[in-house]
């Protein structure tokens, strides 16, 4: 990526960071289930914070797979394959 146009990297670092509203709106459902991990019922606390674990990386995951549409940023798999094919069409013109 080091060797990337600087346009990938930007907006690479972009898609990454916390800069827009939709981007803290993905903090709002972490913070309720943790506020609201006392009400699971069960009565096992170990238990209970594995599932409060489990549904925040749940969370993280749909997260990833929806911020694009929410944020309106690519997502990081979307950079690196243009990245990939920016180095591809150097290679086959013989420019690499």
């Amino acid at each position: 990526m080091a060797a990337a146009p600087s346009r990938f990297q930007e907006e690479l670092k972009r898609s990454k960071g916390m800069n827009t509203a939709g981007d803290w709106l993905s903090l709002v459902p972490i913070a309720l289930i943790v506020v609201y991990q006392g009400s699971i019922p069960v009565g096992n606390e170990l238990l209970r914070y594995l599932i409060v674990a489990v549904l925040i990386i749940v969370w993280f995951v749909i997260w990833e797979m929806i911020k694009p549409y929410i944020t309106n940023k690519r997502s990081e798999a979307d950079i690196l394959n243009d990245v990939k094919a920016y180095f591809y069409q150097q290679w086959m013109s013989g420019k690499l």
